[in-house]
């Protein structure tokens, strides 16, 4: 698995998409950014999302965004752990799978 896990850094490092890029999968939900979700945990976001807007009875939810490994190319189990390099990167970047727009006057 380390082994695995240094081909896909080295991989990251040639593609230089660390650095404020958004990787691109297919869109298994078909809703708006979920193709910069890895699509093992796009079914997981779109089900977490839409269990916190349906218990938003007093829309106080205006955006949901997802960070970590689920939005790079290295989503694994062990790939968000604090002691990991790759944590501080995965958490800068995050994904707005949602956002509600406000209301004018």
């Amino acid at each position: 698995m380390i082994e695995c896990l240094k081909d896909f850094y080295a991989l990251d490092n040639i593609f230089n998409t660390s650095n404020n890029t958004n990787y691109k999968f297919e869109n298994l939900v078909g809703l708006n950014n979920y193709e910069c979700i890895h699509p093992v945990k796009q079914r997981k976001v779109y089900e977490i999302a839409n269990l916190l807007l349906k218990d938003n009875v007093g829309k106080h939810i205006t955006d949901i965004i997802v960070f970590g490994s689920a939005t790079t190319l290295f989503c694994s189990s062990f790939s968000d752990m604090e002691n990991n390099n790759f944590y501080k990167n995965a958490w800068v970047k995050g994904v707005r799978v949602y956002e509600q727009l406000s209301v004018s006057c």
